[in-house]
């Protein structure tokens, strides 16, 4: 895996995906301390983290066609500067209304890069090296997304929301200063397959045997984002402020630990992949999230929390990596633009549906906080039930590594 950080044209993107997940986790230890502090009900809150996910939703459906057409560093570097000027915005006027339209744009620039990111791995990626090259992408990501939250929650603590959106706006410009100096233009994808290119992959394409997973290959990366946003971001952190009192520092540090542990569930998801394959690695990383989800809920102190979090974070590094590369290789003859657009799209709608739904559950008392990680837990174990279950043959169950 270490081979590719020499490639010239992935190594770019090793070095803008740690600063790009850096600032976009920075904010992340606040939510909660922002809307206690506020007065906001628990749907708005919902809200502010959920906007972030219709932008990138709105952003994956113009995505993956404009980098074929202009190249992933065109759509890398307008991401980018979207993420920019909405977070100079929002740091000048902090309130709950710029913090809806600020988020909203905010997560159109990620769900641009992010999607061009992920095709531009793809494409320069040859199949023997992908599931490497996934997890390097995965790593790098975890790189920024183990340092935001604790900075994050030490900027917060001494200069407040303001400072930690102004610190989000100045790094983004930094992004865009690398990718102009670092990426080639990047163009069209050279495919394996004949897929067309389009949005989202139409299911009549497949066979009746395979369609059921597809949509579990599509529920997974659905719950995987869930878990990121509603558990990460929303659930946990209001279990451990209101319950337990903790601050935003102490809130980063956990949402750290449980970084550190899916970052090393990523390094070693690639060399785990190519020897056990992307479907039983995507069956038992699933099952290790469903626990560390449930598990949460009965612990009685901070200190509880970190056993639960390391199995989470463990089983999100291995489940990304194991259902990116199980897509592809498992149906080769559709287009990787298409399929990756496919595959961001289905996480973004769990990035968006879940903290609203959570938000407006806990307004009217439908769940409480611990019994909704029980819920979501039992989710996410159950949607690998169709690769349990298929008798269909697997193009990938694994072998030794080149």
């Amino acid at each position: 895996m270490l081979h590719l950080l020499k490639d010239k044209q992935i190594a770019p993107v090793l070095i803008v995906l740690p600063l790009f997940l850096l600032f976009s986790t920075l904010i992340s230890p606040g939510f909660a301390t922002f809307g206690d502090s506020g007065g906001l009900s628990n749907l708005t809150i919902g809200l502010i983290i959920a906007i972030f996910g219709i932008g990138r939703l709105i952003a994956d459906f113009f995505t993956s066609p404009m980098a074929d057409i202009r190249g992933e560093r065109f759509v890398l570097v307008v991401s980018s500067g979207l993420v920019a000027v909405a977070s100079f915005v929002m740091a000048i006027d902090v309130s709950d209304t710029s913090m809806l339209v600020g988020r909203a744009i905010q997560g159109i620039g990620s769900g641009m890069f992010m999607t061009a990111a992920l095709i531009f791995v793809a494409r320069v990626a040859s199949p023997a090296d992908r599931a490497n090259a996934f997890a390097l992408y995965q790593t790098s990501i975890l790189i920024g997304a183990i340092i935001g939250p604790a900075v994050g929650g030490v900027i917060i603590a001494f200069a407040g929301i303001a400072g930690v959106l102004m610190t989000i706006g100045v790094m983004s410009l930094m992004v865009t200063a690398v990718v102009l100096t670092l990426f080639d233009r990047g163009g069209p994808i050279e495919q394996a397959g004949t897929g067309k290119t389009s949005h989202f992959i139409a299911l009549k394409e497949f066979s009746s045997l395979e369609r059921p997973l597809v949509l579990s290959a599509l529920a997974v990366n659905f719950m995987l984002f869930l878990t990121r946003t509603t558990v990460l971001w929303f659930i946990v952190p209001t279990i451990l402020h209101r319950n337990l009192g903790a601050g935003p520092m102490t809130i980063g540090l956990l949402l750290g630990i449980c970084a550190v542990a899916n970052m090393a569930g990523s390094i070693v998801s690639g060399k785990i992949v190519r020897t056990y394959g992307s479907e039983r690695t995507l069956v038992v990383s699933s099952l290790a999230c469903g626990l560390g989800i449930a598990t949460c809920q009965a612990q009685l102190s901070i200190a509880g929390m970190v056993a639960p979090l390391s199995l989470l974070g463990v089983g999100t590094g291995l489940l990304g990596t194991s259902v990116s590369t199980l897509v592809i290789e498992r149906w080769p003859a559709f287009n990787i633009s298409t399929m990756m657009a496919s595959m961001r799209t289905s996480g973004d709608v769990g990035y968006l549906t879940g903290p609203i739904l959570i938000g407006l559950s806990l307004d009217y008392n439908v769940i409480d906080p611990a019994m909704s990680l029980v819920v979501i837990g039992v989710a996410v174990a159950l949607t690998i039930v169709p690769w349990i279950t298929t008798t269909t043959p697997s193009t990938n169950l694994g072998g030794k590594e080149p």
